[in-house]
């Protein structure tokens, strides 16, 4: 036997797992795996004197279902599937994964509602729950009137805490939002627990702003 036969294809496909289960990174793992599987089905095909056929074709399932899994990794990780639009979008919410956020998105239905629409009404259950995209809401609340620009959530609180809205919340001109089934969005961060977590994150971020900014109106609380 020379340094390098066809026994030596076993032994680098060997290798190639052995360092895979070292890492940590799940594609990086999944990379190597799938190099691993195509030195063992070239040693399959080329040195036995018999081609172990059940061998070939269990590696060669075992490399299609790791392609598909390292498919579906990559496009969690990416936003090439979006449009120009919700990129824009997804910039506020840098907390969520790409694939996290266009599940969110999925379920999501965007509304233009007239001028002077009530969106939401203090002291009322609410099954919705909004995202101000562009325009402006006017909150009232506590005898004070302000603005609600956009990036901020329309009645988060009542989402958080299963209750009712803490404050009306009328809509101005050209505005539109983005609203949730409350339902429908309970369901889904049940099936997937890393996005509830990051909308959680995400709306706790937005609580923080407005708190702070209800120092500035003289408002005990400004969320809705």
């Amino acid at each position: 036997m020379t340094w390098f036969d066809g026994t030596m294809l076993i032994n680098i496909g060997a290798v190639c797992y052995i360092i895979a289960f070292a890492l940590r990174g799940e594609l990086s793992l999944r990379a190597l795996t799938l190099l691993g599987n195509i030195f063992y089905i070239v040693y399959y095909l080329t040195v036995p004197e018999i081609t172990l056929w059940f061998a070939i074709a269990s590696t060669v399932l075992m490399t299609i279902a790791n392609i598909v899994v390292m498919t579906r990794i990559a496009l969690e990780r990416t936003t090439w599937q979006m449009t120009e639009k919700d990129k824009n979008l997804y910039q506020d919410f840098a907390n969520f994964s790409p694939g996290q956020f266009r599940r969110l998105l999925k379920i999501a239905e965007t509304v233009h509602p007239e001028k002077g629409r009530m969106i939401l009404r203090g002291g009322k259950a609410t099954d919705k729950l909004h995202y101000i995209v562009s325009g402006e809401a006017q909150i009232i609340k506590n005898g004070e009137t302000f603005l609600l620009h956009p990036s901020n959530f329309v009645g988060e609180i009542a989402w958080l805490l299963s209750g009712s809205a803490t404050a009306d919340v009328i809509a101005r001109e050209n505005i539109e939002i983005l609203t949730w089934d409350k339902a429908a969005l309970n369901t889904l961060c049940q099936k997937w627990p890393d996005i509830d977590n990051a909308l959680r994150a995400r709306i706790n971020q937005d609580l923080a702003r407005k708190l702070s900014g209800s120092v500035q109106h003289g408002l005990a609380v400004m969320p809705a």
